[in-house]
């Protein structure tokens, strides 16, 4: 090759060379598949930081719990989607407000404030000497207050496990244990596999209809370390967002059963729903027992 094809071509390899860091510093950089929010909590009143606050995180109904350290502070690397990553954060402490919003959750650090629950503010009550007290014969139609109608209900799926558990999805391990009200089934998570709670599933086998209200309800067992959560939603579709209805119930333990009902879901539109039975907090188990899914109706 002449010596003047053979320059060329060297320049050539130095002008390709020299333009690949440019080329890979314009091209789109992968989303982080990971979020990590921290911040540190503290008195309102004081600024000082208070140890042992439960910090939870709800991101697409996925609950992780953390509790704060002596300084206060708490902090969550979770799987996320990106940018758009949003969760709800709930602060709960003995002796002050409960705390709850929406954060972003890219690199987040921030201070949460809790107000106190002062009672001693709290003026003393007087009594008011009764007088002209009406008998029953002197009462009227307008003493009498109108009792507030209650809703009506419908039910549309029942399951206290008396049957097995062969139509339910389990991530974790479960085994069939004495219920409520004969047999139940125990959640347990002990597998760190599962990020953030060990769960139980099923797709509801009726279809929720648009403009139709529906809730959910259970009963739950569990110790002081664990916390129970039952949750009614949707994973979405082709034409339609996961997650567009859902809602939830949550109680800590407490060594004894607990009813958990979620709020009213009113439909936008017709749509497959999962039913999702939760114990959260790494080590321990929650145990279910007669679950109940309803239409409700106005009366």
């Amino acid at each position: 090759m002449p010596i003047g094809d053979k320059l060329a071509l060297a320049s050539l390899l130095v002008a390709v060379l020299a333009a690949i860091p440019a080329w890979l510093a314009i091209r789109p950089q992968p989303r982080p598949s990971k979020c990590t929010y921290a911040g540190r909590v503290l008195n309102e009143e004081t600024l000082k930081a208070i140890d042992g606050a439960k910090v939870s995180l709800d991101y697409k109904s996925y609950p992780y719990v953390e509790d704060t350290n002596k300084e206060g502070i708490y902090r969550f690397v979770i799987p996320c989607a990106g940018d758009s990553a949003v969760a709800e954060v709930r602060v709960e402490a003995e002796g002050y407000e409960l705390y709850s919003r929406e954060v972003p959750l890219l690199e987040k650090i921030e201070t949460i404030r809790l107000k106190p629950t002062n009672r001693n503010d709290i003026a003393p009550r007087t009594q008011t000497p009764i007088t002209n007290t009406p008998t029953p014969s002197s009462l009227s139609d307008s003493s009498i207050s109108n009792p507030k109608p209650t809703l009506q209900t419908v039910p549309l799926f029942q399951d206290g496990f008396e049957q097995g558990t062969d139509l339910w999805n389990k991530t974790e391990k479960f085994i069939s244990t004495e219920g409520r009200t004969g047999k139940g089934i125990q959640v347990s998570y002990f597998d760190k596999t599962e990020k953030f709670a060990a769960r139980i599933h099923q797709r509801m086998p009726v279809m929720f209809k648009s403009g139709k209200t529906y809730r959910a309800s259970t009963w739950c067992k569990a110790d002081e370390k664990a916390i129970c959560q039952i949750w009614l939603g949707d994973s979405g579709s082709n034409s339609t967002p996961a997650y567009e209805h859902e809602v939830s119930d949550r109680r800590q333990g407490n060594g004894k059963w607990q009813h958990l009902t979620t709020p009213p879901l009113t439909m936008h539109h017709d749509e497959d729903m999962y039913l999702y039975l939760y114990s959260i907090n790494f080590g321990t188990s929650a145990t279910y027992d007669d679950i109940l899914l309803e239409e409700v109706r106005n009366p």
